[in-house]
């Protein structure tokens, strides 16, 4: 197994799409490093990737091309934004 090093706002879900393509091994990343799927990564810790043989190997070579490292990861301070209840922009999508 290899690690990987975690960017800033990564999630673990970002972290197993990155060096497999696909979201099929999200569960299996989270159980081997004893993580929820929603847990906050702290930036330059690494993660054990797991051995997974369903890569899809297209999105990895694009991800790779274009130097396209997934961030999605909300912190703390990202939720206080969105759960502003003076914000109304959620209502335009009722």
């Amino acid at each position: 197994m290899s690690n990987v090093k975690i960017r800033y706002n990564q999630s673990v879900l970002d972290l197993s799409v990155q060096p497999f393509g696909t979201l099929e091994a999200l569960l299996e990343m989270a159980f081997i490093n004893n993580l929820s799927v929603t847990d906050e990564l702290i930036e330059g810790n690494e993660l054990v990737l797991p051995e997974f043989n369903n890569a899809q190997t297209n999105v990895v070579s694009f991800y790779i091309k274009h130097n396209i490292k997934p961030a999605t990861g909300l912190t703390t301070e990202d939720f206080a934004i969105v759960e502003n209840e003076s914000c109304n922009l959620c209502n335009c999508f009722k």
